[in-house]
Formats: structure tokens, C-alpha cells, sequence
């Protein structure tokens, strides 16, 4: 029995030390494994790292090599701060894209030359509710001169819902492609057109180019004044350039007889198919109208014209020739001298057509406004007149 005994003891206690020796070797591969299993995963990081941080660091270098000035970083990396505020921009871009488009003309002061324009002007852009720089034409030829084209040029007016935003450029009542670019963009731009008698309106005309030579220093060689009649023009200035009724026959407000588009076919001018333009029309002596209670009126009718909840301060006086008496040119014109007379007789001759289309014509447009309608008519009757020798039976009384 003792024999049994110590034999199974001995098979026990070889049993605990074959276990404990397993214990040990399953420790031992345990831990190897585990060693093992540490140094893969630090491999894999240390390359995922290197990897990431080679991707990052070529990422950068195309960003900066293809993105000089406001770029966006590629995604990898931006930091969360850097892509919320992306959003938000990107936001903002949708949004201001979206005003853009929805920008339009409300007012275009188109001319003519030399008869109050620039007055206009000034006086929107003192108004609260108008909005306007200067005159800018890059709009009538953007290829030829480089500049932008209608919506550019309105995004740097106030955006504001509130604001009325405007363009001043008398010559393009005379281009027909600015014209249509005007009425692709803003099918219903108010249109301010101002007039004057033709006689007066060359001489001032002619001397503002003449002055324009001389201050600009552009050695430009300037034709006698009696020589710019019919297709000889030079700078826009010519007898042709008085001929208001050719060129406001563009605007699409008339049926046309066959004598006008003879006319304008003689000119490489052609009417806009009828359009939903609003035409306000004016003479120059009605911005600076004396009569207070008449100008008054005038200014209101041209609020009104345009929209406006306040009122059109008086006009100031504008764009004035100083290159008069002893400060004028050789070559600044008086039409009023003697040798003028066949010219100016010309100018009266075309004014008398010209008024009598604008009548008869015109202003019976539903579209057509006239400022001071009665003072206005009154002005234009004057255009049969030639005022140097009204001046001169005056001066004799």
C-alpha cells in the first residue's frame, strides 16, 4: 500500500512539474507573441506616419505651387478650424453669387454729349437712394477697351435692395450692340436723356474735344469746325452728331417708316425690337431752371420717374468750360462769329426735323416721360431759332 502510495506520489509530483513546465512555456510564447505583435504595430504606425506626413508635405507643395493668392489647402491639410471656416466662405460665395445675378441696371443716364450728364451725376451720387460712380463705357465695347461687362461694373455699386444702381455713358446711345447689351441684362432700365438746341450743342461739343487736346497733350491735329458736317466727324463731333431723333430711333419706341430706316441704314444704326425700356427726356436749361416752382415740379416728376421716396435736391452746375476769354485755345470755336452762319444754318435745318420727329413721334410713346413737358416744348420750338442771331436783335433793342 505504501508502495502504491509513493509510486502515485511520484506520478503527481511528475504530473505538477510537466504543468508548471507548460505554464512556463505558454508563458513564454505569451509574451513572444506579444513582443512581436508590439513591434508589427510600431512598424505600422512609424510607416503610417511617414506615409501621412509625405502625403500632407506633397499636398502642401502642389497647394503652394498651384495656389499663389487665396487658395483653398487640400483636405488632408486643414485643420477643423480651417475647414469650418470653408464652410462658411464657401457659404458666403454661394449667397453673394447669388445677389450678383440678381443685380440690375434701375437707371442709365445715356446722353446726349455735353448736355448735363455729368450734372446727373453728381446729384445721384449724393442721393441716399441712388447709387452710381462716374461715367464708365468699358460696358459698350468690352473687347475693344478691356473692360468688364455690365454685371461687374454694377458689383461695385451698393448691393443694397434699398439702392437704385446706375451707369452714365452718353456715348453709347449711339452703339447699338450696348444697347442690347442693356436690354439683355435689365429689360426695364429707367433711361434719362437729356437734349439741347443743336447749335449750342456742337459748339460745346467741338470745344470740349478741343480742350480735351490741349489738357491731355494728345498733339491730336483738330479740324476747322465749318468742316464737320455729315460723315465728316471727328471725335463724335460733326452736324450728324445733333441728328438726336437717328439715334434715339434705336430705342424700339416707334414704328418705323421706311424714311427712318433709310436713315439709319445710311448710318449703320438699326432700331432695338421694341423693348420695355422707360424713357425720361429732358432739355439742360431745366436743370438749371430760375423758376423755382417750375424746377420744383421738374425735380419731382424725375423722382417719381425713378422711383424715389426722396426728394431730387437743385441741381448744381457741372463739367463748366473754364477755356474761355483770354484762357481759350486758338482753336476754341464762337460759333456766334460771321463765318459760322452756314453752319449754324445747317444745325437749324436738321433741328426743325429732328423736333418734329421727336413730336410727332416720340413722346406719344406711353414708354416716353417728358420733365416739365410744357417748359420742354416750349425749348425745343426754340431749335428752329438760330439764338447767335436772336442774341445779335436783342443786343440791337
Amino acid at each position: 500500500m505504501s508502495g502504491v502510495t509513493k509510486k502515485g506520489a511520484m506520478m503527481v509530483n511528475d504530473h505538477s512539474v510537466k504543468t508548471d513546465t507548460n505554464k512556463d512555456d505558454r508563458r513564454v510564447n505569451t509574451v513572444f507573441v506579444y513582443q512581436m505583435m508590439c513591434i508589427l504595430i510600431t512598424t505600422y504606425y512609424i510607416k503610417a506616419i511617414y506615409l501621412d506626413s509625405t502625403l500632407c508635405q506633397t499636398s502642401e507643395l502642389k497647394w503652394k505651387a498651384s495656389n499663389r493668392t487665396n487658395a483653398i489647402k487640400p483636405s488632408l491639410y486643414q485643420t477643423h478650424a480651417e475647414r469650418h471656416e470653408l464652410a462658411n466662405n464657401t457659404q458666403a460665395k454661394e449667397v453673394t453669387s447669388a445677389a450678383v445675378r440678381s443685380l440690375s441696371l434701375d437707371f442709365y443716364i445715356a446722353g446726349f454729349a455735353k448736355c448735363g450728364t455729368t450734372t446727373l451725376v453728381r446729384t445721384f451720387e449724393k442721393h441716399p437712394e441712388t447709387s452710381i460712380k462716374g461715367e464708365n463705357c468699358s460696358f459698350a465695347s468690352p473687347k475693344k477697351s478691356g473692360g468688364s461687362g455690365i454685371t461687374e461694373e454694377l458689383m461695385k455699386l451698393d448691393p443694397s435692395p434699398a439702392v437704385k444702381r446706375g451707369i452714365k455713358c452718353p456715348s453709347s446711345i449711339k452703339n447699338q450692340a450696348a444697347i442690347k447689351r442693356i436690354k439683355n441684362h435689365s429689360p426695364e432700365t429707367h433711361i434719362l436723356i437729356g437734349f439741347r438746341h443743336p447749335i449750342h450743342f456742337f459748339q460745346s461739343f467741338y470745344n470740349y474735344r478741343v480742350n480735351e487736346n490741349h489738357n491731355k497733350n494728345l498733339n491730336q491735329t483738330i479740324p476747322l469746325a465749318e468742316t464737320l458736317v455729315g460723315n465728316k466727324i471727328w471725335n463724335g463731333v460733326s452736324t450728324e452728331a445733333a441728328r438726336f431723333e437717328i439715334l434715339l430711333m434705336q430705342l424700339g419706341k416707334t414704328d418705323s417708316t421706311v424714311t427712318d430706316l433709310d436713315q439709319m441704314a445710311k448710318r449703320t444704326h438699326a432700331p432695338v425690337a421694341t423693348s420695355r425700356f422707360r424713357i425720361f427726356l429732358y432739355s439742360l436749361e431745366q436743370l438749371g431752371d430760375s423758376d423755382d416752382s417750375r424746377a420744383k415740379d421738374f425735380r419731382y416728376e424725375m423722382q417719381n420717374f425713378m422711383g424715389l421716396k426722396t426728394s431730387i435736391p437743385p441741381f448744381g452746375q457741372n463739367n463748366i468750360n473754364h477755356a474761355v476769354g483770354k484762357k481759350a485755345h486758338p482753336e476754341t470755336l464762337d460759333i456766334c462769329k460771321a463765318k459760322y452762319r452756314g453752319l449754324r444754318s445747317k444745325l437749324i435745318a436738321q433741328g426743325l426735323k429732328t423736333r418734329k420727329w421727336i413730336r410727332n413721334q416720340f413722346i406719344v410713346s406711353e414708354d416716353v416721360t417728358v420733365g416739365g413737358k410744357e417748359y420742354f416744348l416750349e425749348l425745343m420750338d426754340a431749335w428752329g431759332i438760330d439764338p447767335c442771331e436772336e442774341k445779335k436783335n436783342l443786343s440791337k433793342e
